[in-house]
């Protein structure tokens, strides 16, 4: 038996519960974010601080992100864990698992390898060689002939049959370029993709936003090239004037997006939040002010603007401020972080003040 959790009703089949959940305007994966998952560190990937991939109500999260990188470590540490050995391998248990699973073995490999690759591995000859070995074999052949060296390669012969046949080796040839467009026409409707409708459809889903920014904030940590606001330059100039030693576009375990401002002695989190897209204050989705805000801003983002498009920063604005900072709060206060968020202009020095005094006395006010 389902029971929903929004309204309590009961169904007999997953399946229902799913088609029930269209009702309530929510994804499965929000669904599973709001009333089943316990712990945020459970969105979170183990080795790159990520998040991870989600699978199903059932399942919830994947152990990793998705990388393969990641991926090969979590086996690894399950191998350690249960075998203590992170390179154990047992082959004899791998084929009776596959064999029960699948019941498709390959009698080259003992595992199983999918019906194409499986019909080619079972394709044996006198000399015991498949169809893939065959026809290595007989390239390196041809080549060595041909060449006189088996693993031959002509960069510039493969550049002039482009030539030939395409007029240019890239983009460039008229010819490929055009079949890049057609092909671009005929999936999505244009002949640039990050004018499709599929492209900005991503930006509606909040996991893809936030793997993006997460993936930009990596980007720039490793090639230095954070560029702060004004607001962030003033406040980075008195920190430095009174030296107070402090860290930017800060990540931890317990707090896994870029806070604008970490100061390590008061393990203090401060996020700068002046801008018009943080709202001037904390979500309230019972404050009748701010639902008359997003009507707003939502009216605001469906006009055109002077290119004929939709005024997408109102759509930006809106997660922000009613999804990544609520998600921000509610981690910082769920691990009792020194936590501020700074939204006026006559909080600015008063916090200064309460740092400085602070910051002798190492202690610490503000956790949630």
């Amino acid at each position: 038996m389902e029971i929903c959790k929004i309204c309590f009703k009961e169904y007999n089949r997953i399946s229902d519960l799913f088609q029930h959940l269209r009702s309530h305007k929510i994804s499965k994966q929000e669904y599973y974010d709001k009333f089943i998952l316990k712990d945020l560190q459970d969105k979170i990937c183990p080795f790159c601080e990520k998040d991870r991939k989600y699978h199903s109500i059932k399942v919830g999260y994947l152990h990793t992100c998705g990388n393969k990188k990641c991926h090969l470590l979590d086996i690894k540490k399950t191998k350690k864990e249960r075998y203590g050995n992170e390179n154990y391998n047992n082959r004899e248990k791998a084929i009776e698992t596959n064999l029960r699973l699948f019941k498709n073995i390959c009698p080259v490999h003992g595992i199983n390898e999918g019906k194409a690759k499986i019909t080619k591995l079972n394709n044996i000859d006198k000399n015991g060689l498949n169809s893939f070995d065959r026809q290595i074999i007989k390239s390196k052949q041809t080549k060595l002939e041909r060449y006189g060296n088996e693993n031959y390669n002509n960069i510039e012969k493969q550049r002039e049959v482009m030539n030939n046949l395409y007029g240019g080796y890239t983009l460039v040839s008229k010819i490929l370029s055009n079949k890049v467009k057609n092909t671009l026409l005929e999936k999505y409707g244009t002949d640039n993709y990050f004018k499709s409708e599929a492209y900005k459809n991503k930006f509606k889903n909040n996991e893809f936003v936030f793997n993006l920014m997460a993936k930009v904030y990596e980007t720039k940590k490793k090639n230095n090239s954070f560029i702060g606001s004004k607001i962030e330059q003033e406040f980075k100039k008195l920190l430095n004037i009174f030296e107070l030693v402090y860290e930017q576009n800060y990540r931890s375990d317990l707090y896994p997006f870029n806070c604008d401002f970490y100061i390590p002695k008061l393990d203090l989190y401060i996020e700068l939040n002046f801008h018009w897209t943080h709202g001037h204050e904390p979500f309230n989705i019972y404050n009748k002010k701010h639902i008359e805000i997003l009507k707003e801003w939502t009216r605001k983002g469906n006009e055109l603007n002077f290119k004929d498009k939709k005024k997408e920063q109102y759509f930006v604005a809106i997660y922000v401020w009613t999804n990544l900072d609520v998600k921000k709060l509610e981690v910082a206060k769920k691990n009792h972080l020194n936590y501020i968020q700074i939204y006026r202009q006559d909080e600015f020095e008063k916090v200064i003040k309460d740092i400085l005094y602070l910051y002798k006395r190492e202690v610490n006010k503000w956790q949630l």
